[in-house]
C-alpha cells in the first residue's frame, strides 16, 4: 500500500506542477508578425500624413462654405436686393427690414435689426460681419 499512496501523491502533485505553455505554429508566427508589420506601416503613414498638413478627412463640396470677397451692406441705404445677399435674409424679410426703417428712421446700430420682426440673435451672428450703419 504504501506505493499506492506514493502514486496518488505523485498524481496529484504533477497536474499543479505542471506549467502550461502556449506553442504557436509556425504559420501563427508569420501571420501575427505580419499583421504588427501591417499595424506599423499604417502608424507610420498617418503620423506621415499629419505632419505633412494634409486633410485625413475633407467635407462634401455641398456642405462646404465658399469664402467670399468682403462686402458690406449699409442698413440705411440698402436695397431690398443687396439685402437679400446676406445670408438668411429673403425677400420677405429684406422688405421687412426697409418697412421698419422707414417707420422707426435710420438704424444707429447694426445691433437695431435684431428689432425687425424674423432678425433672430443667431441670425444677426452669421451676417453682423456685412452690416454697416
Amino acid at each position: 500500500m504504501p506505493e499506492e499512496e506514493k502514486r496518488e501523491e505523485i498524481q496529484e502533485t504533477k497536474p499543479a506542477e505542471r506549467k502550461k505553455t502556449m506553442r504557436f505554429r509556425p504559420v501563427e508566427i508569420i501571420a501575427l508578425a505580419l499583421a504588427a508589420l501591417f499595424i506599423a506601416a499604417a502608424a507610420f503613414l498617418a503620423v506621415r500624413r499629419f505632419s505633412n498638413g494634409d486633410l485625413i478627412f475633407r467635407p462634401a463640396s455641398s456642405t462646404t462654405k465658399t469664402v467670399e470677397t468682403e462686402w458690406i451692406v449699409n442698413l440705411n441705404t440698402a436695397s431690398a436686393d443687396e439685402l437679400m445677399m446676406l445670408d438668411g435674409i429673403g425677400e420677405a424679410l429684406a422688405y421687412r427690414i426697409i418697412d421698419y426703417r422707414e417707420e422707426h428712421g435710420d438704424f444707429e446700430t447694426i445691433w437695431d435689426v435684431v428689432n425687425v420682426n424674423g432678425i433672430s440673435r443667431s441670425l444677426f451672428n452669421r451676417i453682423y460681419r456685412h452690416l454697416t450703419v
